[in-house]
């Protein structure tokens, strides 16, 4: 049906769009029902085959290959070969693990986040410490940049509800690393902020200024193959869902670490359960993948 499809199609398209849409139908189809009939592929056949696109995070090739797909059964439908299209039961809930990637906010290739630290510690700055603490804690720079000493509690930081997005207090566990950036702060300033800037705090905007900063010349480097834009502090967070989703972590324990959970309503239901232990497994794995102690491409850890 694919060839029907194309042929029918080739003489409106560009040679170069034509052999395209045919080869990445044959490539990334075909494996999963290219010897079934039209009327035999069901909309599981379809989303197993557009799932290894989104494992491997090509996501504009799976919006292609998508619409491929969908307008193939389209045209057996008008043919009278299949008498409803499958391909919309495959929506974009396969997306939506991937929401949290707003356009205006560029992010990191996780495999150089371990040099970008190194850049960061040695600036040895209060800003490069601030983001470095964005980095590591998965938060927005506001939430950090805002930090006071009486929201450190032990080894937690309890940031306030009022510097939240959705209005609600959150509470991160702090590793012995990201205690020793505060002892650091604490030998260093004499304020009620931990990161203070003249006789406030830092602006929200100070790390990722650093970021242009430091990496000037060097962005290409270290944007994220799926990133529209150059990183962004704002963007560290983003880095992170991608690369925990990766690994395998579940989705309600990573909304939660990111204080994220207002976009699911489902997930929203729990939220009575904080995961604050599932959380620490998760942000040392984290921070173990920055740091350079371990591969990025290593699974979830038990939580």
């Amino acid at each position: 049906m694919h060839i029907s499809w194309y042929e029918f199609n080739k003489g409106n398209w560009s040679e170069k769009h034509a052999q395209r849409s045919l080869n990445s139908v044959k490539t990334y189809a075909y494996p999963f029902f290219g010897n079934k009939s039209v009327s035999d592929v069901s909309a599981d056949d379809i989303r197993d085959c557009l799932n290894v696109l989104i494992t491997d995070e090509k996501i504009e090739l799976f919006k292609k290959v998508r619409a491929s797909i969908e307008n193939i059964f389209k045209h057996a439908v008008s043919r009278k070969l299949l008498k409803d299209n499958p391909t919309p039961a495959v929506n974009d809930d396969l997306l939506k693990p991937y929401s949290y990637r707003e356009k205006n906010h560029g992010f990191m290739a996780i495999e150089k986040i371990p040099e970008f630290v190194e850049i960061l510690v040695q600036h040895n700055s209060i800003i490069s410490y601030a983001t470095l603490f964005i980095l590591l804690t998965n938060t927005r720079p506001i939430e950090v940049c805002g930090m006071e000493w009486d929201e450190v509690y032990g080894s937690f930081w309890k940031i306030p509800a009022t510097r939240m997005k959705n209005k609600r207090f959150h509470t991160l566990n702090l590793s012995p690393y990201l205690i020793k950036i505060l002892d650091i702060m604490r030998q260093r300033t004499n304020s009620k902020y931990v990161f203070p800037y003249k006789n406030s705090h830092l602006t929200n905007g100070a790390p990722t200024n650093l970021i242009k900063r430091l990496l000037r010349g060097r962005m290409h480097e270290f944007k994220h193959k799926n990133s529209d834009k150059d990183p962004v502090a704002h963007g560290l967070r983003h880095s992170f869902r991608t690369w925990a989703e990766q690994s395998g972590y579940r989705t309600e324990h990573l909304e939660r670490q990111i204080s994220h959970s207002e976009q699911n309503k489902l997930i929203s239901t729990y939220m009575k359960y904080d995961y604050i232990n599932e959380r620490k497994i998760i942000s040392l794995h984290w921070e173990d993948v920055c740091l350079g102690k371990t591969d990025p491409q290593e699974k979830a850890r038990s939580v």
